[in-house]
């Protein structure tokens, strides 16, 4: 929250505030979903290729908000293409292995802008947008595989995933008129990491 002694004025996709307080709450978020499907093949006991199609979504919310409305955005990015990449069996501990996985790739990124600005006391006004673009995404990984069966490993680890020329909510403001929907999509980058659990299924 961020409070002043005077009315806080900023711009919102080419519009102001009417009325402005002099306290707004910010509130910023940004969920990452992944799926895909891979071909291998085994170049030795330490060694995998892979290639496959993946699918991204990137979704944001950036909301300004007061006692009598706000200011809400969002966007969604949906990434779609093929990958490369690789394994790496590093070290053998009786049946478990620690590995580092590497895979990047080049995709079509579907993106959408949306934005809303509503009070107690009138409509809303609010817009739709959009473009599609050109996306590069990496992703690199490093842990402990477990096998589970003929089919199936179990992996836990430490991973680290690149985007680059997608759409932020919190940078789309400048770019886009609520008035007419007209602007052209902010292209931005952005890493995400954190721990895994996750299994592998053969076919």
């Amino acid at each position: 929250t961020r409070e002043s002694d005077s009315p806080v004025i900023f711009p919102f996709f080419d519009g102001v505030a009417l009325n402005p307080s002099d306290a707004y709450s910010v509130a910023y978020d940004s969920r990452l979903r992944s799926g895909e499907f891979n071909v291998r093949h085994r170049l030795n006991e330490r060694a995998t290729l892979l290639a496959g199609f993946r699918v991204l979504e990137l979704r944001e919310n950036f909301d300004i908000t007061d006692e009598g409305g706000g200011f809400f955005s969002n966007t969604d990015n949906d990434l779609y293409g093929f990958q490369i990449g690789g394994d790496l069996i590093f070290w053998t501990i009786r049946r478990c292995h620690l590995f580092g996985t590497i895979k990047s790739g080049i995709y079509y990124n579907s993106a959408d802008v949306m934005a809303e600005a509503a009070n107690s006391r009138g409509r809303p006004l609010s817009f739709v947008g959009g473009e599609d673009v050109a996306a590069f995404a990496g992703d690199v990984a490093a842990g402990l595989l477990i096998p589970m069966g003929p089919r199936a490993d179990m992996r836990i680890g430490y991973q680290g995933i690149y985007l680059d020329g997608i759409g932020l909510a919190p940078d789309q403001s400048d770019n886009y008129s609520i008035f007419t929907g007209w602007g052209q999509l902010d292209q931005s980058t952005l890493f995400f990491h954190g721990g895994f659990l996750g299994v592998d299924l053969f076919f």
